[in-house]
């Protein structure tokens, strides 16, 4: 049974039982999923950060780093101050993770990962404080060429762009994921896909100048190869490879240790 077939049998059978407005209040703590309330019992064993930032200014941040991963915003509550996330990459979909925060003062909030798996945790924390240093200017933006699930939509998907990748002859490696991002981002290193690309598609596609300026560099490293290979990607293939965008940090502030 589905999250929403949940939902309306519940919402269903509290209107025979008569419940009212007031009784309703509690009810999605138990019918979201694994509940906030089992969430709230796993903080006991959470992965926690500290911000030199306010309440507001963190949860808005957190909003927009948990929209650009392309994660699902299963549930949020800005007053209680907590967040509900699934779709982590990695993790089971419907596996749940939540994202508390707490207000220590005016200038000071902690955030706190709790969840019943603890790989979902984790691969959580790590994308979700990486993006946090940047939106909040405690960190330079990322000089990553990663495919992001955010990037995708029903329109655009990353098994559409394999699959044009894979007609024109380029080997896509699988990963033991299975997941088409994690093959996408695998292939960015490949160091011999422009020379291949060159012959088989080069004549017919014109590059931006910053690819030609990577490509007249000498002994590339492994991001100007990544860079290199999505440049070719989004100029070869404009109607299912996704452009990146650049991201423009907040200046000012600071972090705690956790």
């Amino acid at each position: 049974m589905t999250v929403w077939h949940r939902l309306t049998a519940t919402l269903m059978l509290l209107g025979f039982c008569g419940c009212t407005m007031a009784e309703l209040k509690d009810v999605p703590k138990t019918i979201w999923g694994s509940s906030t309330r089992v969430l709230e019992q796993a903080r006991a064993n959470a992965i926690t950060k500290t911000y030199d930032r306010g309440y507001w200014d963190c949860f808005k941040a957190a909003e927009k780093v948990v929209k650009r991963q392309g994660y699902v915003l299963f549930q949020k509550d800005e007053v209680r101050g907590f967040m509900v996330v699934m779709g982590i990459p990695g993790a089971v979909d419907t596996t749940e993770v939540g994202v508390f925060f707490v207000d220590l003062n005016d200038h000071q909030t902690r955030m706190e990962l709790s969840s019943l798996s603890t790989n979902a945790k984790r691969l959580l924390a790590k994308d979700l404080f990486h993006g946090m240093n940047i939106a909040l200017g405690l960190a330079p933006p990322d000089k990553e060429t990663n495919f992001l699930k955010g990037e995708f939509n029903n329109f655009i998907t990353p098994e559409a762009l394999v699959a044009v990748i894979q007609q024109d002859g380029f080997s896509v490696p699988s990963t033991g994921s299975g997941s088409a991002i994690d093959s996408l981002n695998t292939f960015l290193g490949n160091r011999k896909f422009y020379d291949e690309w060159k012959v088989k598609r080069g004549k017919n596609v014109n590059l931006p100048k910053k690819a030609k300026d990577l490509i007249n560099i000498n002994n590339k490293n492994d991001d100007q190869i990544r860079a290199l290979n999505r440049l070719i990607l989004e100029a070869t293939y404009p109607a299912n490879c996704p452009k990146q965008q650049e991201q423009k940090p907040v200046q000012g502030g600071s972090v705690q240790k956790q």
